[in-house]
């Protein structure tokens, strides 16, 4: 049990301690690829959402290069705002999975962080193929 103030919604209170703990282990899991906080990148879709943005904070602490994908323009000048290391793609842009592959310049993705049931699993999946590849991880119902 943990106490909340009743100023705070049940909604809110469950985001606050669930939030966290996805981060921390989709975070563990991009870290099992040997390039990740190396040489790899770590794609973020959905990184304009409460979950995307804790991750893009989360990897850029632990100096681990990430991409972020967001839907909308509006939203990557917000998260370019807040995380200016951070190259952001949108992805309502007909060759947004160009801009990705110019922006990681042959490095390695390894991981493709996301919500489930996003609509970009298969391109983000053709965006983690490759020699060294690795994995399209979820989070959500």
């Amino acid at each position: 049990m943990v106490p909340v103030p009743d100023s705070v919604s049940d909604e809110v209170a469950a985001q606050m301690l669930v939030n966290p703990l996805t981060v921390l282990m989709l975070r563990r899991e991009a870290e099992k690829h040997f390039t990740t906080g190396y040489d790899g990148v770590v794609l973020n879709n959905a990184a304009g959402g409460a979950v995307g943005r804790l991750v893009t904070a989360n990897l850029s602490n632990h100096d681990i290069a990430t991409v972020s994908l967001v839907r909308r323009a509006e939203t990557a000048q917000r998260l370019r705002e807040l995380f200016p290391e951070v190259p952001v793609v949108v992805t309502e842009s007909p060759n947004w999975l160009d801009a990705v592959r110019d922006l990681i310049g042959g490095r390695t993705v390894g991981a493709a962080l996301g919500p489930i049931g996003g609509s970009l699993s298969a391109p983000a999946r053709s965006a983690v193929s490759g020699r060294h590849a690795g994995g399209v991880w979820t989070h959500g119902r």
